[in-house]
């Protein structure tokens, strides 16, 4: 035996243990460990017998014991990569959960009990913003709104009305969190302040959601004693302003939810959706991105929730297009979400 040889073996195998405690003392996942085990395994072969290891990889194509090498960097550089997603998501989730403290023990005006409290985040929704909020107090329903990091919105005139005292909070991030953050805080100012609260409402500040839509949303939790969440569906009947390529991309998403996540839905990445109070502490959303509502699907198929679909008109403007309806932001979307089931541990 060569000295490279020894070498390549006595490798292998320290490599080897290092994975079986790494695993056993549950640093890796299991495909963590598949990876690391079977690369192993292919340095102490190859150290012992190439000639052995080059008619196996043979047998699937390698023409050179060369290639393995090639190959097993490749599943290396995978798993650094994830292994990076990984540690910044924990980072990113320590430092979201700090800024949620102080958003949630700085809370501005407070807010009293009520059967029905709508969230809405805003971020860069200063022209919109105060209307919705508005309209939204108008119609007799409570609001917590979280300011997502936009400090340029001016909620105030809002308190100054008594007829809006005890209706409206003001939750502030000290910096933009993103949607799923926005929502999460949200959902821990319910769960510790608003005791009597039956339903909590994701809503919109860019015009899209229809406040109409609402009573149909309860109407459902009237038909269905044991429903835990209602999410919109802009295809239970025919809309007129959905843009084609969005209808492409959904049809896509659609089948996606449906064998990959179990779920079948005809509107996936639901922003609209009536979820019952009981049931916010099985919703933890720990996606922050665009990503949560895929999430949010996720853990719905995950912890068996009952849930329904509920016909609702989406008013599509040049604006809310504009800001946040992107085709790219289903790559992104997409790449959060597969990882996030997949790869994080």
């Amino acid at each position: 035996m060569t000295l490279l040889q020894i070498i390549l073996s006595v490798a292998g195998f320290v490599f080897l243990l290092v994975a079986i405690d790494l695993y056993q003392r549950k640093k890796f996942t299991i495909i963590h460990f598949l990876v690391f085990f079977l690369g192993s395994l292919f340095i102490v072969l190859f150290a012992f017998n190439h000639t052995f290891l080059d008619r196996f990889w043979n047998f699937f194509g390698v023409a050179r014991w060369a290639d393995l090498i090639v190959y097993i960097g490749i599943i290396s550089l995978f798993y650094f990569y994830f292994d990076l997603l990984n540690q910044i998501h924990k980072r990113e989730l320590a430092t979201t959960a700090l800024a949620r403290a102080h958003s949630l023990t700085h809370a501005q005006w407070t807010i009293g009990q009520k059967d029905i409290i709508l969230i809405i985040p805003c971020y860069w929704e200063d022209n919109t913003a105060l209307e919705t909020v508005s309209s939204a107090l108008n119609a007799w329903y409570w609001v917590v709104c979280v300011d997502d990091g936009n400090n340029s919105a001016d909620f105030t005139p809002l308190t100054q009305k008594n007829d809006y005292k005890g209706s409206f909070v003001l939750l502030k991030h000290p910096y933009n969190l993103w949607q799923g953050a926005a929502l999460e805080t949200w959902s821990q100012y319910i769960q510790q302040y608003c005791h009597d609260c039956r339903y909590a409402v994701h809503f919109d500040a860019d015009w899209q959601m229809q406040l109409s839509d609402i009573p149909v949303l309860l109407q459902a939790f009237h038909n269905n004693q044991q429903l835990d969440i209602a999410l919109w569906s802009r295809y239970l009947w025919k809309e007129e302003n959905i843009p084609l390529l969005r209808k492409v991309m959904k049809y896509f998403a659609r089948l996606f939810m449906r064998y990959f996540v179990w779920l079948r839905l005809t509107d996936t990445h639901n922003w609209f959706r009536m979820i019952k109070a009981s049931a916010l502490p099985s919703l933890q959303i720990t996606l922050n991105r665009m990503a949560h509502a895929s999430e949010i699907e996720y853990i719905i198929a995950e912890n068996k929730l009952n849930y329904t679909e509920v016909p609702v008109h989406i008013l599509y403007t040049e604006y809310s297009l504009h800001k946040w309806q992107k085709i790219t932001w289903l790559r992104k979307v997409f790449k959060d979400f597969v990882w996030k089931t997949l790869f994080y541990k």
